[in-house]
């Protein structure tokens, strides 16, 4: 369980309620909608199972250099539950806008009560964090912090 709350690992099942309901949250915390649809990739590359290389893929440019980001991803996928409202059917922001809001929520630290559904930063044209970071991974791992101080 503490490998999946840190990022490390993933959740066998559908929609795993991992996380105390928030009485400012309007629903529990969903595995399939509130976690990222890229991976904290480790330094290892494995074949059957076993470690066989140190390197990460350089052919994976969406996962290239994106290690060691437990915590960060840990840490955000909590921010966004409990400070971000997807609006899907509003119309998407700017490249710019998006990473403003990004770091406006990732600067909120995450141990604070979740926000009302009213004062939550607004992330336009997106249903969930999993739609989002499939479409806009990049931006994400730009603006979501480093790894390491």
């Amino acid at each position: 369980m503490m490998l999946v709350l840190t990022g490390c690992a993933s959740w066998p099942g559908d929609s795993a309620s991992i996380a105390r309901p928030d009485p400012n949250s309007p629903r529990a915390f969903s595995f399939q909608r509130d976690t990222f649809a890229f991976a904290n990739e480790t330094v290892w590359q494995y074949k059957d199972g076993k470690p066989v290389q140190s390197v990460p893929d350089k052919t994976d440019p969406e996962g290239e250099g994106y290690i060691h980001h437990c915590f960060v991803m840990s840490r955000a996928a909590l921010q966004f539950w409990k400070f971000a409202r997807f609006e899907p059917n509003a119309p998407k922001l700017s490249r710019a806008e998006l990473a403003e809001r990004v770091r406006l929520i990732a600067r909120r630290a995450a141990w604070r009560d979740a926000l009302p559904p009213a004062e939550r930063v607004v992330l336009p044209g997106y249903r969930d964090l999993r739609q989002f970071s499939a479409t806009e991974g990049g931006l994400l791992r730009e603006n979501l912090g480093a790894s390491w101080p």
